[in-house]
């Protein structure tokens, strides 16, 4: 997406500094390469931080276009970006995790189906034991005692 050329002018005047057009040209020229994707051997960035990284750069050419275009680079600047990128990070970081601890509706849709399957397991069991006669603590003890019970019991614990 190279700006076009105008007739009669030569490529470095298409790209010179000293004018808006060139300037703008140049501008974009430098986002092309950093927003170009990984496997057209660019580094994939997003617009945001593909300026951003303009913004921050220490480049001889990208400091010198940004204080041509009234953007002239400072270590107050440069420090609130980067404090802002990290922020953002902070942020991006912080909704993944609690996303993380929300499961998805299938999975607590299977979840909640093997819970259920489980208590019916667990109370059809409790139903056979207390026909032989056994009490409520007497059949929990029963059933610790047998391995198979005793699965069936450490499972609902999780």
């Amino acid at each position: 997406m190279n700006a076009p050329f105008i007739p009669e002018t030569t490529e470095a005047a298409h790209y010179d500094i000293a004018t808006p057009r060139g300037r703008s040209n140049l501008f974009k020229r430098h986002i092309e390469e950093l927003t170009k994707p990984k496997n057209q051997g660019g580094p994939g960035l997003t617009m945001d931080e593909a300026i951003h990284e303009m913004r921050t750069s220490a480049k001889p050419e990208l400091v010198e276009l940004l204080a041509a275009m009234g953007d002239a680079p400072s270590k107050v600047r440069t420090e609130k970006l980067q404090r802002q990128k990290f922020n953002q990070f902070l942020t991006k970081t912080a909704d993944e995790n609690a996303n993380a601890t929300t499961p998805s509706p299938e999975v607590a849709k299977a979840m909640k189906s093997a819970v259920n399957a489980r208590s019916l397991v667990f109370n059809a069991r409790m139903d056979e034991l207390m026909a032989k006669g056994y009490s409520t603590d007497h059949a929990i003890m029963h059933m610790r005692a047998n391995a198979s019970d005793a699965r069936l019991l450490s499972s609902m614990d999780s």
